[in-house]
């Protein structure tokens, strides 16, 4: 059995036991900064705290307020991970950081490989993303 036929078996048996729930999707988050860090961790002091929601055959980013913001497919979360680890990497090098923003930033950080992770457990595009991007 080939690589790819092996993450498509176990694929097809995550999104069984994931979305076959009254809930119906799987949230990673909240990822949440608090406001006075901000600016230290994402670069803009307005950013919004947020959830994403792994839908059957989509991605939706959420406020925690429940208002949708945005919506994508699946191997797009895998690349918004990286481009988003990327930013907090260089925001998180600055050394005026306090111990509290660097906290919040690794936070955030973990939250995006947990997503990351998930995508890869639940959507073939997005396992072979991730994939792509190791070779």
């Amino acid at each position: 059995m080939s690589d790819r036929d092996q993450a498509k078996a176990e694929i097809e048996m995550n999104r069984s036991i994931i979305f076959n729930t009254q809930q119906g999707y799987y949230t990673v988050g909240p990822f949440q900064v608090s406001p006075e860090n901000r600016k230290a961790v994402w670069g803009d002091a307005s950013a919004e705290d947020f959830e994403i929601r792994l839908y059957p055959h989509l991605i939706r980013w959420f406020t925690l307020e429940n208002r949708q913001f945005a919506t994508s497919q699946p191997a797009r979360l895998v690349r918004y991970c990286n481009s988003l680890s990327t930013l907090l990497l260089h925001n998180g090098q600055n050394d005026a950081l306090t111990d509290e923003q660097l906290k919040e930033l690794y936070q955030v950080h973990a939250k995006l490989l947990e997503a990351k992770i998930w995508a890869g457990k639940l959507y073939l595009e997005a396992w072979e993303e991730i994939e792509k991007d190791s070779a």
